[in-house]
């Protein structure tokens, strides 16, 4: 788990956002509401930065890292990117893209990616060919075994858990404990909210057979 500092200008949202990464094991090292003050943190593991800001954008705090040579990683928080501004982004070595309109399990998600030491877009951004050309976007998915990720493509497709125990040789009480061992795996609470990121993410095969 990390120690994250967050910077969004809007205090609403930013209390949204620390709900969800304190409910998925992470820690708060500050909270900024200006691009300035994310600059003067000495402390935490990652920041997780709105691209829009007073005092400075995401992408100005993320030149001003680079040019201290500051190596904590930087994921921007966006309601869009376009291409242009996604590879600048990256050209300054921003190491994650979350959109603040998906689920949070995505966010959470972004995050494991990025302590992971990976790069990590945000597979709802509206130009997804240019971001996954510019960095191919690793999927939670990768840690789980065949027999789990199966049952996560049958949790997408709705399949209640003794159908699933049916077709993979399990009981239902052993599908049920697969599941929250997934959930665990994956920073998620419930099978709504896997099925929702599998969904995100099967577009380009993550959990494909």
């Amino acid at each position: 788990m990390a120690n994250i500092i967050v910077a969004d200008d809007h205090p609403i949202v930013l209390s949204g956002i620390e709900a969800v990464l304190t409910e998925g094991g992470h820690s708060i090292a500050a909270r900024c509401a200006r691009g300035e003050d994310v600059l003067a943190v000495a402390g935490g593991d990652l920041f997780l930065v709105d691209l829009w800001m007073p005092g400075g954008s995401g992408l100005d705090v993320a030149r001003m890292l680079k040019k201290r040579a500051d190596t904590r990683p930087l994921i921007l928080m966006t309601g869009g990117l376009d291409g242009d501004a996604l590879r600048d982004a990256l050209a300054l070595g921003v190491a994650g893209v979350v959109l603040k309109v998906s689920p949070p399990a995505l966010m959470l998600a972004c995050i494991d990616a990025v302590i992971a030491g990976e790069r990590w877009i945000d597979p709802g951004l509206a130009d997804p060919v240019t971001a996954f050309a510019a960095a191919p976007l690793p999927s939670p998915f990768d840690a789980l075994n065949d027999r789990e990720r199966a049952i996560v493509r049958m949790v997408a497709t709705g399949m209640r858990n003794r159908d699933i125990g049916e077709q993979q040789g399990m009981t239902e009480a052993n599908v049920k404990v697969t599941l929250h061992r997934i959930y665990e795996r994956l920073g998620v609470s419930n099978r709504v909210e896997l099925a929702m990121l599998a969904r995100g993410f099967g577009e380009r095969g993550a959990v494909a057979a």
